[in-house]
This record gives C-alpha cells, structure tokens and sequence, in this order.
C-alpha cells in the first residue's frame, strides 16, 4: 500500500475501553469498559508481528514509560518508540523544566540498557540477545515463534 512506516501499538498503553469506563455514566459502559480495559495483544508482540509482515520504519508505542521499555521494543525489532504518559504527567504536575529532567532520565536509562547488553548503539541494541519468557513467550509460542531464537542470535 506504499507505507514506509508504522506505529504499532497494543495492550498496555490507553485504553480505549478503559477511557470510556471512566468517562460515562452509564453502568452498562462503564462496567463493559472496565471489563474489557486490558484487552488486546501486548505492544510487545505487535512489535514482533509487525517485523514478521512490514519491512518499513516501525515505531512501538502503548505502554512505554521508561528507557527500558524503549529498550525493549527496539530489541524485539521496532526502529523507535512513542512515549507520552510521562511527559504528560510530569508537565501537569510540575513544568516543562521536570519534563526536560524526563527526557534525560528515560535517555540515560536507554543508554544502560544499552550498556548493560553490550550494545554501543540502537543498532547493535536490535540484534543483541534478549531473553523472552512469561505471557510475551507463551503468546509468541501460539503464533508460531520461538522466543529462543532471540536469545541465540549475533
């Protein structure tokens, strides 16, 4: 469809259900929204499908906070990532000054990443091994990918 990039999202950033359950008064949304506020497939194994089916630029988002959520969504094959909750926050209840302090901590936490798996930059950080258990292994299992095979690869 001539896309050279994406933003690929899932469960664990807004929720959409969740926003609704918040907003309305209604018991047969709120109730439906709170019941289906964590439905979805986590950002990090759409960050993994999308590498399986689009060879353009991909951005992960949803439910990063931190440098290390950066970190990983780049080790699983994202090309960058979007965060905003932090910096929403910090600027609401703070300043643009603590927003700045923000970008340089999540910066510094993205560069020990980095350090702590020998990765010199964001490149060596997409092909350094990650070990992938838990909810993200069994869901990859189910579409058919070895989590392993992240973890023996150069």
């Amino acid at each position: 469809m001539g896309f050279q990039a994406i933003d690929v999202q899932g469960a664990g950033g807004t929720s959409w259900a969740g926003v609704e359950a918040i907003r309305t008064s209604l018991p047969k949304f709120k109730n439906t929204g709170e019941v289906y506020w964590d439905w979805g497939i986590p950002t990090g194994l759409s960050t993994i499908l999308a590498t399986r089916n689009f060879k353009g630029t991909i951005i992960g988002s949803g439910g990063v906070r931190s440098g290390l959520d950066i970190a990983k969504l780049i080790a699983l094959g994202a090309d960058a990532a979007g965060i905003a909750i932090p910096f929403l926050f910090t600027v609401q209840k703070h300043s643009v000054e603590a927003v700045v302090q923000k970008i340089e901590e999540i910066t510094y936490q993205l560069r020990l990443a980095c350090f702590l798996t020998g990765s010199r930059n964001i490149i060596d950080l997409k092909k350094a091994p990650l070990m992938i258990t838990g909810k993200t292994a069994e869901l990859m299992k189910i579409h058919g990918l070895d989590p392993s095979t992240y973890y023996s690869r150069e």
